[in-house]
């Protein structure tokens, strides 16, 4: 069981579960995930955040909570040393929870080896809180996000199992647009 000082659970919004998103953000920094949370109540009339300090309770929380939408995961946090455990730790998680790594690493080769590793997005921390209002529908229907200068390069990029990505579809859904 997740300690009750480990676990902070927001609930915004009306009640009615057919809209409500949960979403779980694991940081091992409070303010940066109190700040992540306040953007998701300005973006979902209805969302359900979980939280987590570090790898280990983030994946007791993912198993023990049904209907997780989504995790925004920090790559590096204590018990995930960065982008080497990544693929494993993922690989743990209840399958077909997206997984999207928020950062402040903008190397390009750590951009790829995330998306390579199982997330289906990576979202900078030097963001501002507009990006959350583009990327997560994206990946909530199934998409992969990837920042603009991960594509930015001659090689190409590859899915989990080798396949080619569609880099066009890559270049169209790393520069949003608002729909305002």
């Amino acid at each position: 069981m997740v300690p009750a000082d480990r676990l902070y659970l927001f609930s915004c919004g009306a009640n009615d579960e057919a809209s409500n998103v949960v979403v779980l953000i694991a940081d091992d920094h409070a303010l940066f995930r109190y700040g992540i949370s306040l953007a998701l109540e300005e973006l979902y009339d209805d969302v359900t955040i979980l939280q987590a300090a570090n790898a280990d309770e983030a994946r007791r929380i993912a198993h023990e909570t049904p209907h997780i939408d989504l995790i925004l995961l920090d790559r590096m946090m204590p018990g995930l040393n960065g982008i080497n455990d990544l693929k494993a730790y993922v690989e743990t998680l209840p399958k077909g929870i997206p997984v999207v790594i928020v950062s402040g690493s903008r190397q390009r080769s750590t951009i790829r080896a995330a998306i390579e590793s199982g997330a289906r997005g990576y979202i900078l921390k030097s963001s501002n809180g507009e990006i959350l209002k583009h990327v997560l529908p994206l990946v909530l229907s199934g998409e992969l996000y990837v920042p603009a200068q991960a594509v930015a390069n001659d090689e190409p990029m590859t899915a989990d199992d080798g396949s080619p990505l569609d880099e066009a579809l890559l270049a169209r859904t790393s520069t949003p647009t608002s729909s305002r």
